[in-house]
């Protein structure tokens, strides 16, 4: 959420009264990870969400195709935050 794109998508978010609660302390998935288990958690885990596409049935998968916009490597690196 540090680069140019997560900060416009967060002010765009609060324009419309969206607020992600916790974004500032969740800059990463390693900080979230230590977040969680700073808090008591036993484990934690995290993945961005291409491993979470990527995972998907094969039919589910093609149900859901990417827009190709998504399918831009641009906007696939936006996927890993």
């Amino acid at each position: 959420m540090d680069d140019r794109f997560g900060q416009i998508m967060i002010e765009n978010l609060r324009r419309r009264q969206c607020d992600l609660a916790g974004v500032e302390t969740c800059k990463s998935l390693e900080s979230q990870k230590e977040r969680l288990l700073s808090n008591g958690w036993e484990t934690a885990s995290a993945v961005n969400m291409m491993v979470v596409y990527s995972r998907l049935p094969q039919a589910e998968a093609s149900r859901s195709q990417l827009s190709p916009e998504v399918e831009d490597d641009s906007m696939r690196e936006k996927w890993k935050l």
